[in-house]
């Protein structure tokens, strides 16, 4: 096949290219893959340009592995990574490899000839990574003697780092560690901690250090590491359980094999804080309350992140909590309790959490809609609701979830994404309850008015009750005070939550954002408290 053809094909790859990569057209030239796996699942890398890279980006895959699956009681089996070489020609004719060497390509950045030559005389470091969006990669790239990264004029940095301290990879696979306002210092590259561990996690100031491989067994004894303090030097545990580091907090194993959450807190006097022994916890950062598995009893508990039991082991199995409520399926039936542990919707044949304090029961195949614990709508039987719109507007499964979502379209000026149309029904069905209060729009005072639909937050919120871009008066506040001069009408405006004005900005329980036009024709957005508006018929 003609080289010189596919590279017209593909032209793509050379405007990407600078004057000291053009060696990477050449028929000759190597690039590397790494053939992945893991159990049943096979992938490939990104196409490495160099055997220090593949290298490097092997051992970031391999090294930190037997992670814990988030909701088992197992650890996983070990990746494996193959290192094949790809010649130009190899990946011109597959379509995803030339996407990716493109990709990689275009991730070649502009660099300062005398910066690198002195930054790297000494250096061991071979590949940079910093992971911050979507698994995107920054490298420091290696080319013979040479890095090669992004250099920005007038910065102290020759990289953009968002974080305090990263880790770095030299070319036998060893983790080190660099400190962002350290990495400049006699044109050399400043090493915190020298490439020789087998892995290195930070989160924040604190870091997870493994100083020898990990084996791969199921006993937790064997999978420890180390907590450090990266701005003190202190050593929180030298038996912390691997990958369980959040930014203030871990799990650590006891001479008895039992799990403990620490929590470090340096406002106290005593930093440490520990929980109660158990034999599982669920550290997932996202968790306000974790749960805590007790193997004698067999049950499931929660602790705060303070590690305090907010509720004692009780549960035959655990759900997460969202908006103060956790979801249980227990007996192949499902029930819903409140952050004290209470049941506030009994056994039922299925539930769904929809949002907040609403959900979605199903008893006897009717369904009905609770709010905490309290129904807000009677049981339904849906499917024969849906039998019957599809008979009399001659639909099938798919014009039928098209038909709901246009009627959730016109109520909320929102798209659904919900591809089951029995939750939809269910959701139309809670608009229109909702649409009932309605009528008392210009009956109410504006504070009446929203209090009746409970919770009220967000752009749906305003379309549901027909408030989105509803003309107001506005009397006179201390807000309007500060901006009189530059709006041209104060005591109008228009009710809105409009791109980049989001529901963070405002309490909607409390005021609502408010349109006004600027003497410079822009729009200016305030939060106006109730009392001080009037819906304009």
């Amino acid at each position: 096949m003609n080289i010189k053809k596919l590279i017209k094909k593909y032209i793509t790859l050379q405007k990407f290219l600078k004057e000291d990569y053009k060696n990477l057209l050449e028929k000759n030239y190597t690039f590397y893959i790494l053939e992945l796996s893991q159990d049943a699942r096979k992938w490939q890398s990104n196409i490495c340009l160099s055997q220090n890279e593949v290298k490097a980006l092997k051992a970031f895959y391999v090294n930190n592995t037997n992670k814990r699956k988030p909701y088992l009681l197992e650890l996983e089996k070990p990746r494996k990574a193959k290192i094949i070489k790809l010649s130009l020609e190899d990946i011109l004719k597959d379509e995803i490899l030339t996407k990716k060497l493109t990709r990689r390509i275009e991730l070649i950045p502009k660099y300062n000839e005398k910066i690198l030559v002195s930054l790297t005389k000494k250096s061991d470091i071979k590949i940079f990574w910093n992971f911050e969006k979507n698994l995107e990669v920054r490298y420091l790239y290696y080319k013979e003697d040479k890095f090669i990264y992004n250099f920005y004029e007038n910065k102290k940095l020759p990289f953009f780092i968002n974080e305090p301290y990263l880790e770095v990879i030299n070319s036998k696979g060893k983790y080190g560690l660099i400190h962002k306002d350290g990495i400049y210092q006699n044109g050399q590259l400043k090493l915190i901690y020298k490439c020789k561990y087998h892995h290195i996690l930070t989160k924040g100031v604190l870091a997870q250090i493994q100083k020898e491989k990990t084996k791969s067994t199921q006993n937790y004894k064997n999978y420890l590491c180390t907590i450090i303090d990266l701005e003190t030097n202190d050593i929180y545990s030298n038996k912390a359980l691997c990958n369980t580091l959040n930014q203030d907090n871990f799990i650590e194993i006891t001479k008895k094999k039992k799990f403990k959450y620490i929590k470090i807190d340096k406002k106290r006097e005593k930093p440490i804080i520990k929980s109660k022994e158990y034999d599982y916890i669920i550290n997932l950062s996202i968790l306000n309350e974790k749960p805590v598995f007790s193997k004698k009893e067999k049950l499931w508990g929660y602790i705060n992140k303070n590690g305090e039991e907010i509720i004692k082991p009780k549960f035959k199995n655990y759900g997460i909590f969202n908006s103060g409520y956790a979801l249980i399926n227990e007996d192949e039936k499902y029930f819903v309790i409140d952050t004290q542990g209470k049941i506030q919707i009994a056994k039922k044949e299925f539930i769904k959490h929809f949002r907040n304090d609403v959900f979605f029961v199903k008893e006897n195949k009717k369904y009905a809609i609770y709010k905490k614990n309290k129904k807000i709508i009677d049981f339904i039987d849906i499917n024969k609701e849906l039998e019957k719109i599809k008979n009399d507007q001659n639909f099938d499964e798919k014009e039928l979830l098209k038909y709901l979502r246009r009627i959730h379209r016109k109520n909320t000026y929102q798209f659904s994404q919900e591809k089951n149309p029995i939750f939809l029904f269910l959701e139309l069905e809670l608009i229109k309850e909702k649409s009932k209060l309605i009528k008392n729009k210009y009956k109410l005072s504006l504070k009446e008015y929203i209090n009746q639909f409970k919770k009220f937050e967000n752009q749906i919120d305003l379309n549901i009750s027909e408030l989105t871009n509803h003309k107001v008066k506005v009397k006179n506040c201390e807000i309007l005070k500060k901006y009189k001069d530059i709006i041209i009408e104060s005591t109008k405006g228009t009710i809105s939550l409009k791109y980049p004005i989001n529901k963070n900005m405002f309490d909607m329980n409390k005021e609502l954002p408010v349109q006004f036009v600027k003497t410079n024709n822009e729009i200016l957005t305030l939060g106006i408290k109730f009392k001080y508006l009037e819906l304009i018929r």
